[in-house]
């Protein structure tokens, strides 16, 4: 023993041997320090393993040494003020004196229930909101009281996120284990509460030594009937409706893993009033879980409903539909006659006339690529979907979807109606008129140019409102406000070619897959009564002055004076028809100098009714609007 001492004493070099600490003087200042009895010296916790003594220096004046001993009160690398408060000393020692770090921990599943509701068996509680908190690392010698300190804390703000608009009485909420227990009232609340669960016997032979080993224990936070009445009756018309549903079986309503079966408890009183902003000392673990029908979908209020009387509908009635209901089949041949195709939409915009003339690639409507849309048409190919038969092309209901939609126009709705229109030409038969389609280096030519009239068409009519909206802007005539109201506005369709491109390829005579096969003009559908304005040949009505449509063909006929002027006698539209709001199928007439010879825009470019028109011009212009030529 001597020799051991004096090796710890070389060690302090430069200390003469009356500075060593009596080990009685250092056990009496650990014994004071460990009972609160005086003021501890400065100390600094440091782990020493293998329970070594510790070695300590007298340092200075201080009134007590220096002391180096094993973790008893503090934290292993933190240190300790030299002059703690009473109060500091006393929480310290209290809490940590008597405690080691908390290496045997459990871990927590809370979940808030309410009193009352459907209940099956011994069930005590009903959950709601699916509000459950997980936590572990939890110090297993944590007592009863800090339980429910711990349980509250995290239930409480998720509490009053359910049912916002109620003022929610925390103080009455009880915490209870999974045998229903009120950890509020246990009998001896100082002690370890889940401790003692925890420990279990040796593995070693004739071992009595029990071993600590970490658990999860599940914690209740119960809301009282007639609180969670009140929240209900308070809040009944801001919250979603709540349905009485059956709780499923046992297995399914064990939360996990335990029943909320009953246990006999001492004593029933309520919980005291806590701090719910207690902080715990654990690291927190989050999740939801659904676990019974109650707990993952409805909310239980403890209220009956009732339910209304049931009329009888009849047996006539009832009869009625089962015999509609049970003889009705699918329509074989509305389905195979239905067609699906993958579709690339180019649409017709509509711009300045002064934009065309400057830019050589906009003299003519284009397949811009840049401005396409991807897509599917959907259309029946059976004589039910067909609008009617014009003079050469047939018009179909079909549903145009594009991924993504367009902007505006045509395809900016999700399943957006709209009309296909093709080319046909009469066949030869000897008894019915009999229509045929044309081979698709025939009919994409045909619509094409169909798309660059009406291209050209809603060019003219923009540029004539333009005219007319200059000249009213700018007029010292106070008579053109009795008609400028009476002004009809219309528009043409909104439209577009579109390209079909085969999917599949069937063979040799057929369109290889991803190639174009098949082209549409599809049109903005209109849905008012269809009314034909103005021959492609005439400029005069072809309406009577007590149709309801003659002043619309006034102002048309007045349109085409507008358009020979403004472009110095060569073209103009012709052909109008339509509604009283929008326009389709125009012509484009122009001048004989323009084709010189050859047809341009479409076969019915009549030059002859440029020669017509231009006789009238100034008659005309002067009749509807002295100041307008």
């Amino acid at each position: 023993m001597t020799t051991v001492r004096n090796a710890r004493l070389n060690v302090l070099s430069g200390v003469h041997l009356s500075s060593v600490p009596d080990p009685q003087a250092i056990q009496r200042s650990v014994s004071d320090a460990q009972c609160g009895t005086s003021d501890p010296a400065p100390v600094v916790a440091v782990p020493h393993p293998g329970r070594e003594m510790a070695v300590a220096v007298l340092q200075g004046q201080h009134s007590g040494p220096d002391i180096h001993v094993p973790s008893a009160w503090q934290m292993p690398g933190k240190a300790v003020r030299s002059c703690p408060t009473d109060s500091e000393v006393q929480d310290r020692w209290m809490n940590q004196g008597y405690r080691s770090p908390p290496s045997e921990t459990i871990s927590l599943e809370i979940s808030a229930l309410h009193e009352g509701g459907p209940q099956k068996g011994r069930m005590r509680g009903t959950p709601f909101g699916c509000i459950c908190k997980g936590m572990k690392d939890i110090d297993a010698r944590t007592t009863a009281p800090e339980l429910v300190t711990i349980a509250l804390a995290k239930l409480t703000p998720k509490i009053s996120e359910f049912c916002p608009q109620f003022l929610w009485r925390p103080s009455e909420f009880v915490v209870c284990d999974s045998s229903w227990v009120n950890l509020s009232s246990v009998p001896n609340p100082m002690q370890p509460y889940f401790y003692h669960e925890c420990l279990h016997p040796g593995s070693q032979k004739n071992s009595k030594t029990p071993v600590f080993k970490p658990k999860q224990f599940l914690l209740f936070v119960v809301v009282p009937e007639s609180q969670w009445q009140d929240s209900f009756n308070t809040s009944a018309a801001q919250r979603p409706i709540l349905h009485d549903i059956a709780l499923m079986s046992d297995e399914r309503a064990s939360l996990n893993t335990c029943s909320l079966f009953l246990r006999t408890s001492s004593n029933n009183s309520e919980a005291n009033e806590i701090d719910t902003n207690a902080q715990a000392t654990s690291r927190k673990r989050s999740h939801q879980r659904s676990t019974s029908v109650s707990s993952a979908t409805t909310h239980s209020p403890p209220s009956k409903k009732t339910i209304g009387t049931i009329g009888t509908p009849g047996h006539d009635r009832v009869k009625e539909a089962l015999q509609v209901g049970g003889a009705t089949n699918v329509d074989i041949g509305c389905v195979l006659q239905t067609k699906l195709e993958s579709v690339v939409f180019y649409p017709i915009p509509t711009i300045h006339l002064e934009e065309i003339l400057d830019d050589t690639d906009k003299h003519a409507f284009g397949l811009d690529q840049e401005h396409s849309f991807n897509g599917q048409l959907r259309f029946d190919t059976s004589s039910d979907s067909l609008l009617g038969v014009g003079g050469f092309k047939t018009a179909h209901i079909a549903h145009l979807l594009l991924q993504p939609t367009a902007p505006t126009g045509l395809g900016s709705l999700p399943r957006h109606m709209i009309v296909l229109k093709r080319p046909y030409f009469v066949g030869e038969s000897t008894t019915n008129r009999v229509y045929k389609r044309y081979m698709l280096a025939q009919e994409l030519p045909i619509l094409f140019r169909e798309a660059n009239v009406l291209y050209w068409a809603k060019s003219l009519l923009k540029m004539t409102y333009e005219f007319i909206d200059h000249a009213i802007r700018h007029t010292t005539d106070l008579s053109m406000l009795d008609w400028i109201t009476d002004i009809p506005r219309l528009r043409f369709v909104e439209a577009g070619l579109t390209l079909v491109y085969a999917s599949t390829s069937k063979g040799a005579s057929t369109s290889s897959t991803g190639s174009v096969s098949g082209a549409y003009l599809l049109e903005e559908k209109i849905d008012a009564k269809f009314t034909k304005f103005i021959h492609n040949v005439q400029y005069s009505s072809c309406l009577k002055p007590d149709n309801d449509g003659f002043h619309i063909m006034q102002f048309l006929v007045f349109t085409q004076h507008i358009q020979y002027i403004k472009t110095d006698g060569l073209a103009y539209i012709s052909d109008y028809q339509g509604s009283t709001t929008l326009l389709t199928d125009p012509q484009i007439l122009t001048h004989p100098s323009v084709g010189g010879g050859t047809d341009i825009f479409s076969e019915g470019n009549v030059e002859i009714g440029v020669e017509r028109l231009s006789r009238s011009t100034s008659a005309i212009v002067t009749a509807h609007g002295p100041d307008l030529g």
